[in-house]
């Protein structure tokens, strides 16, 4: 399995879960998955689809709060919170598989990654900065 699939599935995961858990919820479809010991393999695909819908709508709302971030300072404000709670998700997730087969690799994309979301929390500051004047 290439170290992006891994990293991209591992961080998915930590983001989504770390979403869930601050609004204190969890899916009862995420909560019967986790649990399934008839068919784990089947289940483990099942959750990867719904990590997969989640990935999909966690883009969309990104993408409406980079829109909305040009004019509306609290978009602004959203937006900076959701890129630091990715930078947290990095850090778990390298912490998660510091010790996997793919390792290295692993550790050299979650950099790329955190250095763009770097850039990208730079970008949201200095709207942020433009609304105050």
């Amino acid at each position: 399995m290439p170290a992006s699939y891994v990293v991209a599935l591992g961080l998915l995961g930590i983001l989504t879960v770390l979403r869930f858990i601050q609004r204190g919820t969890l899916t009862n479809r995420m909560r019967t998955l986790l649990m399934d010991t008839k068919d784990p393999e089947a289940a483990k695909q099942k959750l990867h689809e719904l990590f997969a819908n989640e990935d999909a709508k966690e883009t969309d709302r990104r993408a409406e709060l980079w829109q909305r971030a040009q004019t509306d300072v609290g978009a602004a404000k959203m937006l900076r919170k959701l890129l630091q709670d990715y930078l947290k998700g990095y850090q778990l997730t390298r912490v998660h598989f510091v010790n996997s087969s793919d390792g290295d690799a692993i550790s050299r994309a979650l950099e790329e990654q955190r250095a763009e979301t770097e850039q990208q929390l730079a970008r949201v500051e200095a709207l942020i900065q433009q609304f105050k004047r």
